[in-house]
């Protein structure tokens, strides 16, 4: 799989040898918004993006939203793909992509929004990009959070990603099918027994479940 990620001129990047994913950290540009007003129809067109050095686009803790960049072409047969923000914490998180036909999609999501409205229900922000064979798609971000402020990105062929995915979820199912079988013995021993103790231990599976649920 080669898919190329532009910024002036068009960086060609195999991502054949690494299971279908190209980190973009340094194909991004980026803009600092300190008042956070900018809005997409302010950037677009702007000349003084400044180019990410940087594997992650990095800011630390900041009070200033920042504008990304990115420009993607796809010269392969498939057409669907993801693009993954790997840092589950950013509050505020838009994604614009503009498609050569004049399409414009917006995703809005971030860690103040309810977990169901994601596109992708994931414990991290996915957008799902349809990008035809020789194609171009120019991706805006607005991100801002009041947590330290990394946005790695990656993007994906959807196949390669959804059976990497497969793994993970089953030892996801295992870790807290565990939690609950604990939680249902306590509270089982509570009801026994009437010891406060194992309603207290049973109330903190259920919170540490929930807390690492996200």
């Amino acid at each position: 799989m080669v898919l190329c990620c532009s910024w002036l001129q068009a960086a060609t990047i195999d991502a054949s040898v690494n299971l279908g994913q190209i980190e973009l950290g340094d194909q991004v540009r980026y803009l600092e918004d300190p008042g956070g007003t900018l809005t997409y129809d302010d950037i677009r067109h702007r000349q003084d993006w400044i180019r990410n050095d940087r594997s992650t686009f990095s800011q630390g803790y900041s009070t200033s939203a920042w504008w990304l960049s990115l420009e993607l072409q796809n010269p392969q047969p498939q057409t669907s793909w993801l693009l993954e923000f790997a840092y589950p914490v950013l509050d505020h998180l838009q994604v614009y992509v503009r498609y050569e036909d004049g399409r414009l999609q917006e995703f809005i999501l971030g860690d103040k929004l309810p977990f169901w409205s994601r596109p992708i229900q994931h414990h991290n922000f996915l957008v799902p990009l349809t990008l035809d064979t020789g194609t171009k798609a120019q991706v805006y971000i607005r991100v801002e959070s009041t947590s330290s402020l990394m946005v790695p990105i990656i993007l994906w062929d959807e196949n390669n990603f959804h059976t990497l995915q497969v793994g993970p979820t089953i030892m996801h199912g295992i870790y807290y099918g565990g939690l609950l079988i604990i939680a249902l013995y306590n509270l089982l021993i509570y009801f026994v027994l009437g010891e406060r103790a194992y309603l207290y231990y049973v109330s903190y599976i259920v919170s540490l479940a929930l807390f690492v649920a996200g």
